[in-house]
């Protein structure tokens, strides 16, 4: 890295590994960083969602290339972040769930009714069982949320990784 000669940015870029913008006379210890970090992407979405919020304006963002992957994520971002950010966040579990129903004629429960009623009976903490093999009683680490704007999960302690509220039962 030391053989280039860096410019700086001509519009602001966040950094992976510290979820800031880059400095310009940092150029290349940031990108040396970014290789040899952790890629914090809820936090430089939270800072782009915060940053626009401070202006009076709300985040766009636009997913290239096929998927909604990267949708999804900024979406279950948003919907953690505090109502002060002034963020309206899209609602495609919303819009989905709807068209399955007009499609089947069925309501199907959402996955924002599946954490209320999870987060109403089971506190964190909670001592929970699974369907999946291979896993002992485990504890909740988190209230449920809504991942990926669709998902029902809830965070274990000891196995590092949320359970689809669907996979656990209380132990």
């Amino acid at each position: 890295m030391k053989q280039f000669k860096f410019a700086k940015p001509q519009i602001p870029v966040i950094a992976n590994y510290s979820a800031r913008p880059y400095e310009d006379k940092k150029v290349a210890d940031t990108l040396s960083r970014q290789i040899a970090s952790t890629v914090r992407w809820s936090e430089s979405i939270q800072y782009l969602l915060e940053t626009a919020a401070e202006r009076g304006q709300d985040a766009a963002f636009e997913e290239m290339g096929a998927g909604d992957v990267l949708t999804r994520l900024v979406y279950g971002i948003k919907q953690q972040m505090p109502a002060s950010t002034g963020q309206a966040a899209e609602k495609p579990a919303e819009e989905a769930a709807q068209a399955e129903q007009s499609a089947s004629g069925q309501a199907k429960e959402s996955a924002a009714d599946k954490v209320a009623a999870w987060n109403r009976g089971h506190p964190i903490g909670s001592k929970v069982k699974t369907s999946m093999e291979g896993y002992p009683e485990l504890e909740t680490r988190t209230e449920a949320m809504v991942l990926f704007g669709h998902r029902a999960a809830v965070y274990m302690k000891g196995y590092n990784g949320y359970f689809d509220l669907d996979e656990v039962s209380p132990a």
